[in-house]
């Protein structure tokens, strides 16, 4: 995402959401990603497990869990009935605030590197987006 995006991004989220689509429109865009990036505490859960059934662009699905007594802000990641893992800590604030805004984020395996050590952090890669048409409350 380029730096006139988000920030177009953020003046909508602060309240201007009647910029976004328009701009967005205007530069042809139909989804952007907000997140790409490894998955957190994936050695700790199903992943090592399903890792030959894992596959790039396979859909995933993300739950907010407000009570985690780690962080408040944590999102759950989810291929199935198998949790994943978790959007990192450091790089899931914006995104926890626009879930709990109502707004509908879609996610897939951007990357699955199995030649890495298993207890290694870069082993399962994640992209979140929106689409551009999507209302936040």
């Amino acid at each position: 995402m380029k730096r006139k995006e988000f920030f177009l991004y953020m003046m909508g989220f602060a309240g201007f959401g009647w910029l976004i689509p328009a701009s967005l429109k205007k530069q042809g865009l139909k989804e952007y990603t907000l997140y790409e990036g490894w998955v957190a505490g994936y050695f700790y859960y199903d992943g090592p497990e399903i890792e030959q059934y894992l596959r790039n662009g396979q859909p995933l699905q993300l739950r907010r869990e407000p009570g985690n007594r780690y962080d408040n802000r944590a999102i759950e990641i989810f291929t199935g009935p198998h949790k994943l893992g978790y959007i990192p800590k450091i790089d899931n604030h914006v995104l926890a605030r626009l879930m709990d805004h109502g707004a509908q984020l879609k996610a897939e395996i951007a990357d699955v590197d199995t030649d890495r050590a298993i207890w290694k952090y870069e082993r399962l890669k994640v992209r979140v987006w929106m689409d551009s048409d999507t209302a936040i409350t």
